[in-house]
């Protein structure tokens, strides 16, 4: 009997052309190994909630950048409907996507001495007077500071600002769309980018290889702050 996955590609945010590609190529990969693997992009809810209790697949595959894949909510849907799940729980992927209370728990975690700490910073909001947001991010040191929407990844929206001023027009320009933006001192260049990824199999816990996202040094290429999308995901990408 031919083994059934529904994929699910893309998100509702900024990242969604990645998860629709890197999905495609989940689903294709499937195919190539016999699977019967169709796709439902996730702005599709009513489409997943009734393909998945009237054709139930032997697994559910959510492939996106962002919600409802990467924070839980297709996970949770999938189990609902009694089927298996690729991916995080609601409760470890919401907490994922939070830049500001991931940041929290880290420095939690680790001890002040281990050098294991989040950059300096502050969360503004939407719900903030611009008074408020202009008091919070002048309190922070001196700039250069990191600007990025505290739910999406990718690089996708990251600026790097080098005044008060600059930070106060970047917040300004993205809070409405983004909802809770995140302002960080810069500490350091970025030297290196690392990807450690854990699969829960059925006998514990399982290692990936480590994947090192390495800066590219010839002319002209080794002056930029941070990796932005471009850089990661672009023609020029490594």
């Amino acid at each position: 009997m031919t083994s059934h996955a529904l994929v699910v590609i893309g998100s509702r945010t900024s990242e969604d052309k990645y998860g629709v590609e890197s999905g495609q190529r989940v689903a294709a990969a499937l195919r190539e190994r016999g699977w019967t693997a169709p796709t439902l992009h996730a702005r599709e809810g009513k489409a997943i909630l009734k393909y998945l209790f009237q054709s139930p697949p032997d697994v559910v595959v959510p492939v996106g950048f962002g919600p409802p894949c990467e924070d839980g909510h297709i996970f949770a849907l999938a189990r609902m409907a009694g089927l298996p799940c690729a991916g995080p729980t609601p409760a470890s992927g919401s907490l994922m996507q939070d830049k500001s209370a991931l940041s929290r728990i880290v420095d939690a975690l680790f001890s002040p001495d281990s050098q294991v700490r989040s950059p300096r910073g502050c969360v503004v909001a939407r719900n903030q007077s611009a008074g408020e947001r202009d008091r919070q991010i002048r309190q922070l040191q001196v700039p250069p500071f990191i600007i990025k929407p505290c739910f999406s990844g990718s690089s996708e929206g990251l600026e790097v600002v080098h005044t008060y001023d600059d930070a106060l027009t970047s917040v300004a320009e993205m809070i409405d769309r983004e909802g809770k933006i995140v302002i960080q001192e810069f500490e350091q260049n970025i030297e290196h980018e690392i990807s450690c990824t854990v699969l829960d199999g059925p006998h514990g816990a399982e290692f990936l290889p480590i994947v090192e996202l390495r800066r590219d040094t010839s002319a002209g290429r080794n002056d930029s702050f941070v990796y932005d999308s471009d850089r990661k995901f672009g023609p020029d990408s490594l």
